[in-house]
């Protein structure tokens, strides 16, 4: 019961599809000497998750693949932050699962494509070169909002909450009776 306590309190405060409302992502990931680079991109909520469809060659995806922690924040179409930076995780996700994430993407930016599929062929005509590469579908968790629920819960939550914060790794009770975090 109270592993679910903690999850119900936490979406509440910071539910990843609320957190996250907007048209555009700023995804910002290291290269080698950990310089940040920061992306722009659309993303749709699910499961927790924030999805991101890009392609394989990218440059953001080359980085993931070598450290998979990144800094997520709402942003314009130009990538000019509307929010604090959050600490998260992306992986891949399999290629069986890509067609949806596609569809979830297209789904929520129908309007924009119109405008933007033209200009991506366009570009495709452009560059010769450099063929267009498959796409890959990443899943982003961020992991910055259950560290604020802890904090909020270290500011005067149920007993079972802050015990359950504690257990993941939350504010410490030591030398407080059970239930009491550190101030």
């Amino acid at each position: 019961m109270a592993d679910r306590v903690l999850q119900n309190h936490t979406q509440s405060y910071h539910p990843v599809g609320q957190r996250f409302r907007g048209r555009y992502l700023s995804i910002t990931s290291y290269k080698r000497a950990g310089t940040p680079v920061a992306t722009p991109v659309w993303f749709v909520s699910q499961d927790g998750r924030l999805l991101v469809e890009t392609e394989a060659a990218s440059g953001k995806v080359k980085r993931i693949r070598r450290s998979p922690d990144v800094q997520i924040a709402l942003c314009t179409a130009t990538g000019r932050l509307r929010g604090e930076q959050v600490p998260a995780v992306a992986e891949f996700l399999p290629d069986s699962q890509v067609r949806a994430g596609e569809r979830l993407i297209k789904d929520k930016y129908r309007a924009d494509l119109v405008v933007i599929a033209p200009l991506r062929r366009l570009q495709s005509a452009l560059h010769p070169g450099r063929p267009r590469s498959s796409p890959v579908i990443l899943a982003i968790t961020p992991t910055g909002h259950l560290a604020n629920a802890r904090a909020t819960l270290a500011g005067g939550a149920p007993q079972e909450l802050t015990a359950l914060a504690v257990a993941h790794g939350g504010p410490s009770t030591e030398g407080k009776p059970r239930g009491q975090a550190r101030s």
